[in-house]
């Protein structure tokens, strides 16, 4: 979810140079004139977002994860045990603020050059994959474990593209980290920041949870911090029964603060989530992957096989 501070319309007017400056990286190779390949993970509560972006971190020195700082997020066991259950507008305000504060905090720092791109365009298939060698990835995976999202597809297609996706090996192995990037490019994985604006605080305003005034501060306040940096690509960890495997490893996990999710909260997310991954997918290359039967080493292990198709004289930030 989205969950740090004090956040007011005014800071929608953010100094970026300011938040730019925060750089620091606990990984001391990472630094500024590194060429940077930007990938987003999402996905439900309990869908691996987490342990998946944790693996990628340790498959090789140039995987580099930001994952989501819930123990900055002080609001959100307040929320779930009470705010999830009746409308208490101001605590999801302020939990949507401190989200949104974190994200700033932690983006910024790796003081980015945005791609050069207009904001109303899209960063193809085509543009950022071998073509031949990305078809041979989908190939060697079965399509009920990884696709392209159909509107990647189209936006491939209508270029004279055909996509291939039926293929045979089920199962992703490990090996692939030997094989990616370069000493000077590094992959980092963004995991969640795409869903705090466009999941999670989109649904608590459907649901009448933010104030109309509300919403438009904290829209205002993350398309400031899209303008910051365009990512490459998306992956959209989606497993088959997504309510019941999410529910499930939630309840395994035996986070306290989480005792309170139910099924019919999953699947509010999960139905915000697949109208929103829509929209990204026609703005860069989305790959839903169904990890209920892949464990989080091999979902980061297929997700690095992807990268690897990844053209080398792309536009790196």
């Amino acid at each position: 979810m989205s969950r740090d501070g004090n956040m007011t319309s005014s800071s929608s007017s953010v100094n970026m140079n300011n938040m730019a400056s925060l750089y620091s990286k606990d990984n001391n190779s990472l630094m500024p004139h590194h060429k940077r390949l930007v990938c987003f993970v999402e996905g439900n509560i309990g869908s691996g977002k987490s342990s998946t972006a944790r693996e990628l971190q340790l498959f090789n020195e140039n995987c580099v994860s930001e994952q989501q700082r819930t123990d900055e997020w002080t609001l959100l066991s307040k929320y779930y045990e009470v705010g999830i259950h009746k409308k208490d507008i101001k605590l999801n305000y302020e939990l949507q603020k401190q989200i949104a504060n974190t994200y700033f905090k932690h983006y910024f720092k790796y003081n980015f050059q945005p791609l050069n791109v207009q904001r109303d365009s899209s960063l193809t298939v085509y543009d950022l994959f071998e073509m031949e060698q990305l078809e041979g990835i989908m190939k060697k995976y079965s399509n009920n474990i990884v696709q392209i999202h159909p509107n990647s597809v189209h936006v491939w297609s209508s270029m004279g593209k055909e996509v291939l996706l039926d293929g045979g090996r089920d199962h992703p192995s490990s090996s692939s980290s030997d094989r990616i990037g370069t000493s000077d490019t590094f992959n980092i994985f963004f995991e969640g920041i795409l869903s705090s604006s466009g999941v999670f605080t989109v649904m608590e305003y459907n649901k009448g949870m933010i104030a109309e005034e509300d919403y438009l501060d904290l829209c205002a306040n993350y398309d400031a911090l899209k303008r910051g940096v365009t990512g490459h690509m998306a992956f959209y960890l989606k497993p088959k029964n997504n309510v019941d495997v999410c529910h499930e490893r939630i309840k395994a996990r035996k986070r306290e603060f989480e005792g309170g999710i139910e099924k019919s909260y999953l699947k509010l997310i999960e139905e915000h989530y697949d109208s929103f991954m829509e929209t990204v997918a026609t703005k860069i290359p989305v790959f839903i992957i169904d990890n209920s039967t892949l464990d989080a080493k091999q979902t980061a292990a297929l997700i690095l096989d992807i990268i690897n198709a990844a053209k080398k004289d792309i536009q790196y930030m």
